[in-house]
């Protein structure tokens, strides 16, 4: 009984030691290292499709790909590639396009690599149905 109150009590000190440190340096959680990306809706014309994007926490003068990946539902294994630009990028973005097929249901999402890691880190964004009917 002994034996146990004691590893109990070392515990006890040893958590509140630990879990006590307060100083100048901000906690970094993983989500704010993680680049992120975020598809928004897109804005559908008559002839024309405008593809939007947001890409937040990206390192400073990081260069990347960046752009959109979109296919048709009735053909998922045909994923397109709208390729925006190689470079530092923060903020929104987007495209537009003229020549996507009309009467389909049609996906798109944002993307961007970053090759400045020890291997390309590729995130994407949600995916967006449409339908471009006009």
């Amino acid at each position: 009984m002994k034996l146990h109150t004691r590893f109990l009590a070392v515990m006890l000190l040893a958590i509140c030691c630990l879990s006590s440190c307060e100083g100048p340096i901000e906690d970094v959680t993983p989500e704010d290292m993680e680049l992120r990306v975020s598809t928004q809706e897109p804005v559908i014309g008559e002839s024309t499709v405008t593809f939007k994007g947001t890409l937040e926490n990206l390192p400073p003068d990081t260069q990347v790909e960046y752009g959109f990946m979109w296919y048709a539902k009735d053909n998922d294994e045909d994923v397109k590639r709208v390729v925006i630009g190689k470079r530092v990028v923060k903020g929104a973005f987007q495209s537009t396009l003229v020549d996507l097929p009309k009467e389909k249901d049609l996906v798109v999402c944002a993307y961007v690599i970053n090759s400045h890691t020890t291997w390309d880190e590729e995130v994407t964004g949600e995916e967006r149905d449409f339908w471009w009917n006009l």
